[in-house]
């Protein structure tokens, strides 16, 4: 056992020889260490290398900048389109909507104004919603004759 220990300390001398370019290590037992593996030299960063062919001028960056600047500029200005028009169709519909109640309260509706007040308080949920509170009679329906 002696004598194996001896050849091996041996042997990692004469590898770790300042000429050597890679020294390495004696071999050490015991957890996460991997005396099979090289010891690293430098670090992983260090060993990352771009090649020559991939890289870009730097005008050729501006220029991919701005064209991408203009993409989303142009996609900014059909975002705003789209939502202006959908306001604006809103807008229309509400529009809409008012008016036609506006000519049907004109027009058509007539109103049964309630005064006696224990009728409302007999009224259900939601024929109570179905009323219409705080419009003005008709100059008709509260004028008192002559």
């Amino acid at each position: 056992m002696e004598a194996d220990e001896a050849t091996a300390a041996a042997n990692v001398k004469e590898l770790n020889h300042p000429g050597n370019a890679f020294p390495l290590r004696f071999p050490q037992v015991g957890k996460g260490k991997r005396p099979w593996r090289a010891p690293r030299t430098r670090r992983s960063s260090a060993c990352v290398q771009k090649s020559s062919g991939q890289r870009r001028s730097w005008a050729d960056k501006t220029a991919e900048r701005e064209r991408l600047e203009e993409i989303k500029r142009m996609e900014r200005e059909l975002l705003d389109k789209v939502r202006e028009q959908r306001r604006a169709e809103h807008e229309r519909v509400a529009e809409r909507r008012r008016q036609r109640e506006e000519n049907a309260l004109r027009t058509g509706t007539s109103y049964q104004v309630i005064t006696n007040n224990s009728k409302l308080k007999k009224m259900t949920k939601r024929q109570l919603k179905m009323l219409r509170k705080g419009l003005p009679p008709p100059a008709s329906a509260g004028a008192p004759r002559k």
